[in-house]
């Protein structure tokens, strides 16, 4: 079988795609951005794209001569990504990888919280059709995003601005991945295309607790907030609550990612990875001090 050579990625606006698309333009395979009519996604200077509408007789013509599709597409572009995975068939693509980065959900616990429920029944779409002879795919998981999970206030304040929250004390360790790392899994998996076939992978570039991120950014100038400690049991019960109210805001969704992150038994942090097939590291006590900082001088 002809190896991988020609890369689609579809969902070029999103916040994890910029890093996958660099990684994908450093490599030696051959990309192509799939970009709606319309779009403002703005991508690097000569950067082959085709225009597309998310609909089989648009996306099938589209993906002719592609080898491979990742999806960096958003939560609310479920549908589409079925409609894109049934296009990579009708195509013949070869491989598929789904826009399920982050939590592990293969774990008994974080599969059943509502928010993952879509990324789940893809999943297993996947390996039906994988079962079936159709196409080959490969789902991987990075858990926290540690540069960009800073940036945002998600996993760590680190600037320490306004309300500081800890999460069941602080102390749970989580898997991270920045998103340049995460780009270079991406190309790992289409590198070593035997190794990673129909298959679940687990990467992470660092092991860390909120309360250690904290302690860094102290270290290199970071400010003390007002601490608020947070139970994830309670954040699971307000986001049923807020379901039951017909809410499907966001702070619905990432009350049950949060429990998912750092609660016990919800498969945050990662026993075992695969970063030695994907060709990804892991951080010096130094480099994760520099991401800290970097995140905390702006």
């Amino acid at each position: 079988m002809a190896p991988i050579k020609n890369v689609a990625l579809a969902g070029a606006g999103g916040a994890i795609a910029p890093s996958i698309l660099a990684a994908l333009l450093s490599s030696s395979f051959n990309i192509t951005v799939l970009t709606r009519s319309g779009s403002n996604t703005k991508l690097p200077p000569n950067t082959s794209t085709r225009t597309v509408e998310y609909t089989l007789s648009s996306l099938t013509p589209a993906l002719e001569g592609i080898d491979a599709v990742v999806s960096t597409l958003g939560p609310t572009g479920g549908q589409q990504q079925r409609v894109l995975l049934d296009a990579a068939i009708a195509a013949g693509v070869k491989r598929f990888i789904p826009s399920s980065f982050g939590c592990d959900l293969e774990n008994p616990k974080a599969k059943t919280l509502p928010v993952f429920k879509d990324k789940v029944e893809f999943e297993g779409l996947l390996e039906e059709k994988a079962k079936e002879g159709k196409i080959e795919y490969t789902v991987l998981y990075n858990s926290a995003f540690l540069d960009w999970g800073m940036e945002v206030n998600f996993i760590a304040n680190v600037k320490g601005e306004g309300k500081v929250e800890i999460y069941d004390g602080g102390e749970s360790k989580f898997s991270a991945t920045t998103l340049a790392g995460v780009g270079k899994a991406v190309v790992g998996i289409l590198s070593n295309e035997a190794e990673t076939r129909n298959r679940r992978l687990r990467v992470h570039e660092a092991v860390v607790s909120q309360n250690q991120l904290h302690s860094i950014a102290k270290k290199v100038g970071g400010k003390s907030g007002e601490v608020e400690v947070i139970k994830t049991e309670d954040l699971e019960k307000f986001g049923y609550e807020q379901l039951q109210k017909g809410n499907l805001g966001m702070e619905t969704w990432v009350a049950f990612i949060k429990r998912a992150l750092f609660g016990e038994g919800y498969g945050g942090a990662f026993p075992k990875t695969d970063n030695e097939i994907l060709g990804v590291g892991k951080l010096s006590d130094g480099e994760l001090e520099e991401i800290v900082a970097k995140v905390v001088k702006g």
